[in-house]
């Protein structure tokens, strides 16, 4: 018996563990700044068009954003986008104050 459980447990990590594959990002080497910067806001809003990235972030020199954008939903089934100023849950952060 014991050993089933552990053969169940080891195919079920197993399958778990299926490759996921994002399409290239490519830039031109010779790009500008804000040409690289345009090129990877445009990926990510592709990614988030197909449902395999959805969040925000901040790409920022000398504590200066450079890019700040929100890609996705809020809340997906309202249609609601989410924003730079959308809030997050963390990890398990409320915890502490509980």
């Amino acid at each position: 018996m014991g050993k089933l459980i552990y053969t169940i447990i080891v195919l079920i990590l197993t399958i778990g563990c299926t490759e996921y594959h994002l399409p290239d990002l490519t830039i031109s080497p010779k790009a500008s700044f804000q040409e690289k910067l345009e090129a990877i806001d445009k990926w990510l809003d592709d990614l988030a068009d197909k449902r395999k990235f959805n969040g925000s972030i901040v790409i920022s020199r000398h504590s200066e954003p450079l890019l700040m954008n929100a890609y996705g939903y809020a809340d997906r089934k309202r249609t609601i986008p989410l924003t730079e100023k959308s809030c997050f849950r963390l990890a398990s952060v409320s915890k502490q104050f509980t």
